[in-house]
C-alpha cells in the first residue's frame, strides 16, 4: 500500500486495534516528507520573479484575498488579464488566492469570493497545491468554510481524494481533526462511504478513531456499518475513555458494559472448569488452553449474554441524538466482539496499551501550543488587513508560511509524544 507520493505505507488488519507504530507514521510523514514537492504546484512566477512585479501585483491580490474583497480582486485580475493569476502563488508556502481566500474566517465574503474565482478557473486549476500539498478544498475543510468546500465539491469531486499534510491526511480527516462538523458530514455523503481513490483499510481505521476522539458518533456508526471489520477493541477503548457521552441515566454504560463483561467471563470460566472437573476422566491436567472452544453450554449462555447487553444500551426508534449514537456504536461493537473467541474477547476487554497520555504535563502543554498556533494563523490576518500596504513585506508572508506548516506538525506532536 502507497500514500499520495508513492511511499510505502504500514498494511493494518482491521481486526486487530492499530499499533503505536501505525498511529504515528502519518505523523512521521508529515513530519519529514516536507521536501518532496507537490504534484501540482502553483506556477511560482511571481514570488521567484522581480520584486517589484510582486510589491505590485502579489501583494495586493494577497490583501484582497485574504479580505475576501471580490472587487479589488477582480480589478487585478482583469489587469493582468493574459497572465492567468488564478494559477500563481501569492505566498512563499505556494498558496494562491483561492487558497487564501478559502481558509479566511468571514463566511458570507468567502462564499461570493470562492464563487466568483471558482468561476474564471479551470477544473484542474482547483486542484493546485501549497508546499505542504494542501489544495484550497483542504484549507476551507480546516477552516470550516462549508459553503466554500461545496463550491469546489461541486465543480470538481476529485478534490476529495487529494490527501493534504505533505501527502499524509484527507481532507475529511482534516475537518475531523478541525471539529468542523457539518463539513465533514458534507464530505462523507460525498466520499461514496470512503470507497473513493486515496481511501484505505488503513486510513478509514485512523478516520473512523478520530471520529470516535471528537464526538462525532453518527459519522463513526455510519463507517462500522459499512466495514464491519473496523469493529475493534480499540474503538471500544476509545468509547471507555468517554463516559461524559454516556448521561448517568442511560447507566453509566460504559464502565458498567466493561466492567460486567470481565465478571461474566470469570463466571463463565468458573462454571466450565466445574463441569470439566465432574465430567473429566482424569487425563486432562492444567488450565484449559485459550485456543480451545467454549463447552458446548457456551453457545446459549453467550447469546443470552450479547441480548442482555444489546437491550440494555440497546435503542427506542426515533430520532437520535448525540449520547444515542453512542451507545448504538458500543451496542453494534460489543455485538461483534462477543462473537468471537475467549482470547479475542480477553484481548478486546483488556485493550491494547493505554497510549493516551493527555494528563501528562508536557502533552498538555502541546495541546495549548497546538490551539494557540491555529488562532495565531487568524491573528496574523487581522493585523495583516489594518496594516498599510506599504508595510505588507516578505518577512509577513514568511512568518504565514511557517504557522502553515507548524500546524500539521504540532498535531503530530501532541498526539505522538
Amino acid at each position: 500500500m502507497t500514500n499520495q507520493t508513492g511511499e510505502q505505507l504500514p498494511t493494518i488488519d482491521e481486526r486487530k486495534p492499530l499499533s503505536q507504530q501505525q498511529q504515528q507514521h502519518i505523523n512521521i510523514q508529515g513530519a519529514h516528507s516536507g521536501t518532496s514537492p507537490p504534484e501540482k504546484p502553483a506556477c511560482p512566477d511571481l514570488i521567484n520573479g522581480p520584486r517589484d512585479d510582486f510589491l505590485k501585483i502579489g501583494v495586493p491580490l494577497y490583501e484582497a484575498s485574504i479580505k475576501c474583497d471580490w472587487k479589488a480582486a477582480k480589478a487585478i485580475f482583469d489587469k493582468y488579464k493574459e497572465m492567468n493569476l488564478e494559477r500563481y502563488s501569492i505566498t512563499e508556502n505556494g498558496e494562491t488566492a483561492l487558497h487564501v481566500a478559502a481558509s479566511a474566517k468571514n463566511p458570507k465574503d468567502v462564499e461570493k469570493f470562492v464563487k466568483n474565482l471558482v468561476g474564471m478557473m479551470q477544473d484542474e486549476d482547483l486542484e493546485l497545491q501549497n508546499d505542504n500539498h494542501n489544495t484550497a478544498l483542504y484549507l476551507a475543510a480546516v477552516a470550516g468554510n462549508i459553503e466554500a468546500v461545496k463550491i469546489m465539491v461541486e465543480r470538481n469531486r476529485a478534490l476529495l481524494s487529494i490527501a493534504g499534510a505533505n501527502g499524509t491526511m484527507m481532507p475529511l480527516y482534516a475537518a475531523v481533526l478541525f471539529r468542523n462538523e457539518d463539513v465533514v458530514k458534507y464530505m462523507y455523503n460525498n466520499s461514496n462511504n470512503l470507497g473513493d481513490k486515496g481511501w484505505t483499510p488503513l486510513n478509514r481505521g485512523w478516520l473512523l478513531e478520530k471520529c470516535v476522539e471528537m464526538d462525532m458518533f453518527d459519522v463513526a456508526l455510519r463507517i462500522v456499518n459499512t466495514y464491519p471489520a473496523l469493529r475493534t477493541g480499540s474503538v471500544l477503548g476509545l468509547l471507555a475513555r468517554k463516559p461524559e457521552a454516556f448521561p448517568e441515566t442511560k447507566f453509566k454504560i460504559i464502565p458498567a458494559t466493561i466492567n460486567w463483561c470481565k465478571h461474566l467471563y470469570s463466571k463463565i470460566l468458573i462454571s466450565h472448569d466445574q463441569s470439566s472437573q465432574n465430567k473429566d476422566d482424569g487425563s486432562r491436567t492444567g488450565p484449559i488452553e485459550a485456543s480451545e472452544p467454549f463447552p458446548e453450554t457456551k453457545p446459549n449462555f453467550i447469546k443470552r449474554t450479547i441480548k442482555s447487553v444489546s437491550l440494555c444500551i440497546g435503542l427506542k426508534g426515533g430520532y437520535l441524538e448525540k449520547e444515542d449514537y453512542a451507545l448504538e456504536l458500543l451496542r453494534i461493537i460489543w455485538g461483534d466482539i462477543a462473537k468471537k473467541s475467549k482470547k479475542d474477547i480477553d484481548d478486546a476487554l483488556r485493550g491494547p496499551p493505554d497510549t493516551n497520555q493527555a494528563n501528562k504535563p508536557q502533552t498538555k502543554l502541546q495541546s495549548l501550543i497546538s490551539e494557540r498556533i491555529v488562532n495565531m494563523h487568524i491573528d496574523i490576518h487581522n493585523i495583516i488587513k489594518q496594516m498599510p500596504a506599504t508595510e505588507k513585506d516578505h518577512q509577513v508572508l514568511q512568518l504565514q508560511k511557517r504557522v502553515s506548516e507548524h500546524i500539521a506538525k504540532m498535531h503530530v506532536e501532541t498526539n505522538g509524544t
